[in-house]
């Protein structure tokens, strides 16, 4: 009988053993969920403690619940990164829509310029042989020793000098022009650099959702 009790006592001492043992490698090997949570700096984790401790999380910006009541941490924080991965994805369509717009404003800005580079073009040459049959003219009447009529060529030729001085404002407003259309692209550029790294940080977390997904699985599992 005392041998029985002895086995007995050591059969149960060694399978506590084992269990404990099986328990420290799966704390050791598996994911550090609450380490995995300081990362996610836009939501707020609690647990609560009672007969089965359970886990939320929730989203900073709007207080919106992400997972509540569950007994597993590694689903709430999968919960928490796919929510992550869903704002992410709402900012980069936002991004897009801007760089339309963006792209649509310098179309706009190109198509004035061009046409309004084409109109000073072809004023100034208006310009140039108006300008050059005054100069004739002028000429004409100074051979010709008409005062009155030198007068008059005068005055256009003055109104001509105002013109001049009209078409130069012009060409200042197309420089003005172009400075904006190279502001507008290097904000295009920008923006399409801000999209590619929103794209490499999305195909990120979408590929350590998997991993977690697949780990969490496996530790679901093994708990059965």
């Amino acid at each position: 009988m005392n041998t029985a009790v002895k086995i007995l006592i050591v059969f149960v001492t060694a399978c506590s053993l084992s269990f404990m043992a099986l328990a420290g490698a799966i704390s050791l090997g598996g994911p550090n969920w609450w380490g995995r949570t300081q990362a996610l700096t836009e939501f707020t984790f609690e647990a609560s403690a009672g007969e089965t401790t359970t886990y939320s999380a929730s989203y900073r910006p709007t207080g919106e619940s992400v997972k509540s009541g569950s007994d597993s941490l590694a689903d709430v924080v999968v919960a928490a990164l796919n929510k992550e991965s869903q704002v992410l994805t709402a900012k980069e369509q936002e991004l897009d829509q801007r760089i339309a717009a963006e792209q649509a404003n310098i179309q706009a800005l190109k198509s004035y310029q061009e046409k309004d580079v084409a109109a000073l073009d072809a004023r100034a040459a208006e310009f140039a042989v108006e300008l050059k049959r005054i100069n004739t003219q002028i000429t004409n009447t100074i051979n010709n020793s008409a005062t009155q009529e030198a007068d008059s060529v005068a005055e256009k030729l003055q109104a001509m000098t105002s013109q001049g001085e009209l078409l130069k404002k012009r060409r200042e407003d197309v420089l003005r022009l172009r400075d904006q259309l190279a502001l507008v692209r290097t904000d295009r550029d920008r923006l399409a650099e801000q999209k590619q790294e929103l794209e490499d940080i999305l195909v990120l977390l979408e590929s350590s959702i998997t991993q977690l997904e697949r780990r969490s699985q496996q530790l679901q599992d093994r708990s059965k």
